[in-house]
């Protein structure tokens, strides 16, 4: 099985709430893959075990430019990573995923 987490922000406790998980589930050896997509200047806030699963996207701060780059890094990762579960952690993530997931993912030609 396959796993992304996807976070626009994991300052506090989002990124606790995913280092733990996904630490569990490498270590569980029930998950084949996961990947975590994240801010390129939080990704020091995870762990180094699960570092060589992190995916960065470029985000100065909070606004229409950063959602734009976490938008298609996770519309990238979707098409080529196929993921069976996605968690998607904090508002902004949570709306965009899903807006992305129906609008690209949920029709005839998808996969």
């Amino acid at each position: 099985m396959k796993v992304l987490h996807a976070a626009e922000t994991i300052k506090g406790g989002v990124a606790t709430v995913i280092d733990s998980l996904a630490r569990y589930q490498i270590e569980s050896g029930k998950i084949s893959e996961i990947k975590i997509i994240a801010p390129e200047q939080d990704k020091s806030e995870l762990s180094e075990v699960i570092s060589p699963n992190i995916v960065t996207f470029s985000r100065n701060k909070r606004g229409v430019a950063g959602l734009y780059a976490f938008a298609k890094c996770f519309h990238h990762q979707v098409k080529t990573f196929k993921p069976d579960v996605i968690h998607l952690h904090s508002t902004f993530a949570g709306f965009v995923g899903r807006l992305i997931i129906v609008f690209f993912f949920c029709g005839k030609n998808s996969r």
